[in-house]
């Protein structure tokens, strides 16, 4: 039986301590804190990206073959393997910014094992956190994970494991998709991290912006840090449930319009 504190019971510790002290502190501040907390429970087995799912390269890739994967991936760091009776064993590790040179300079014969860097592995064990702190040190942002046996099992990013803390992160090379999509009668899947200003802007609600930030700090603020699926909660006119999360992270909900009269509770 575990004997660490319930996610509720932990929260209400933390709660209980800072009002002691006097601290202020928003939701989301105390959402991330149990997040950082809670790394030292997951391991990298736990948010690996699967051997059959890397995206890589072979060692005699060229340029043309390097910029067509590039355009499709958006990854500026790819894995690169050497073929081994039939097998992929990875060699190194293509930083795509290290080929500025090369594009510069023109250069007619190119190698890809020329412009590759040492790439570093860790066991699918180790503990998100302690994993976290290795690849700050190592200013590494990508390792791949090897499982009980030694093979290669995966993939771990550094943004994977601060998503687990802040929740996705999006960069210039990401789609900018809508965040509300309409789905039935004045239905609609809205992305949990939006900010509640202009959710109430778009939709014409009237939900608590003066008190949260986003759509999730106030829904994990309703559910008391234990978020349930498709469980509804009601707000003067509407209606809000959790369409997907992870943990207490929220990622999505679901909100149902019953009518143009909102009124708060």
């Amino acid at each position: 039986m575990s004997i660490l504190p319930s996610k509720k019971s932990l929260r209400d510790k933390l709660f209980s301590f800072l009002k002691k002290e006097k601290i202020q502190i928003s939701n989301e501040q105390m959402q991330m804190i149990l997040d950082i907390i809670n790394l030292k429970n997951f391991d990298a087995d736990s948010i690996k990206i699967p051997f059959n799912k890397i995206v890589s390269l072979p060692i005699n890739a060229t340029l043309a073959d390097i910029e067509s994967l590039v355009r499709k991936s958006g990854h500026s760091r790819i894995p690169v393997y050497e073929e081994k009776d039939g097998k992929k064993e990875y060699v190194g590790i293509l930083h795509v910014k290290d080929l500025i040179p090369v594009l510069f300079h023109k250069i007619k014969k190119f190698k890809l094992t020329e412009h590759i860097r040492k790439i570093k592995v860790a066991p699918e064990s180790q503990k998100l956190l302690s994993l976290m702190r290795e690849m700050r040190m190592n200013r590494t942002h990508l390792v791949l994970t090897v499982n009980e046996y030694g093979d290669i099992s995966g993939l771990v990013t550094l943004e994977d494991i601060m998503e687990e803390i802040v929740g996705d992160i999006k960069d210039e090379y990401d789609d900018d998709k809508n965040p509300i999509k309409e789905i039935g009668l004045r239905q609609y899947l809205v992305d949990a991290s939006i900010n509640l200003t202009d959710l109430n802007d778009h939709l014409a609600l009237n939900l608590p912006e003066e008190k949260f930030n986003t759509l999730a700090g106030y829904l994990l603020h309703e559910f008391k840090g234990e978020p349930v699926k498709d469980k509804k909660i009601k707000y003067g006119n509407i209606f809000l449930s959790v369409d997907k999360y992870k943990g207490q992270t929220i990622d999505r909900a679901v909100i149902q319009i019953e009518n143009d009269s909102p009124e708060e509770n």
